[in-house]
């Protein structure tokens, strides 16, 4: 690693010297050390709901105990819950929005898992997201 220069020519030292890079790959590799990486899952998408706002709210309050914030603009609400389901955990955000007289629901799901340098993957469950969008949908439009 080298001492480069910013585009105003100040001096910019490499955050981790030669040495330190040596040594932290060799950890990497050694048998008995196992490293972690932190991932996550994420998937964001909308549907349309054929209840009113209130209603579509209601559902999910009951279903997932969300709280919701009502957005400044009027017509926004939005929640987040993180969700224990089959073992993992999957975080739910949604945008409740009024739309066309009906009801826009806008999604963001997370799901935080762990790669291991040993080759392992931990806390990783693969219908978790596809599973927490079905239970959702189906909340929303009861």
């Amino acid at each position: 690693m080298k001492i480069g220069t910013s585009a105003i020519g100040i001096p910019l030292s490499p955050p981790i010297s030669d040495d330190n890079v040596v040594a932290w790959a060799k950890n990497l590799f050694k048998k008995d050390k196992i490293t972690t990486i932190s991932q996550t899952a994420r998937v964001t998408g909308d549907f349309n709901v054929e209840l009113d706002n209130n209603s579509v709210k209601s559902n999910l309050i009951r279903e997932f105990n969300m709280q919701f914030r009502d957005e400044s603009n009027g017509v926004q609400s939005k929640a987040s819950q993180k969700r224990r389901m089959s073992g993992a955990v999957v975080d739910i955000s949604v945008t409740v929005s009024v739309y066309r007289g009906k009801t826009k629901v806008e999604y963001v799901l997370k799901h935080p898992f762990e790669l291991t340098s040993d080759g392992s993957i931990k806390n990783y469950n693969d219908k978790i997201i596809s599973t927490a969008l079905e239970q959702l949908k189906k909340a929303a439009n009861a």
